[in-house]
């Protein structure tokens, strides 16, 4: 649906029959739509490419993946998944 919204002109005089004022309003344009129902989905497309494992070009080497794990980028310089829980910082975590 689409709504104008056309004010109407709007004039200023001065009392004592100075310069007349003539403001021209803009029209706005508002479009509403009300979302409908989903439908049906359609058949899956094929699977792509694989990607490259790599983050800034240093390789993502995960194993084992569990909840809450974070990459740390090792001596060998690549992502390796480590539990949280394993992690330490001297007491400043």
């Amino acid at each position: 649906m689409e709504v104008l919204v056309q004010p109407m002109q709007s004039i200023v005089q001065i009392a004592d029959g100075g310069p007349t004022l003539a403001v021209q309003p803009q029209t706005t344009r508002l479009d509403i739509t009300a979302p409908g129902p989903q439908g049906a989905q359609g058949i899956p497309g094929p699977q792509g490419l694989p990607g490259n494992a790599a983050i800034g070009g240093l390789p993502v080497q995960i194993t084992n993946p569990m909840p809450g794990d974070v990459l740390q980028l090792s001596a060998t310089s690549a992502w390796t998944n480590s539990q949280q829980d394993a992690i330490t910082d001297g007491g400043n975590f």
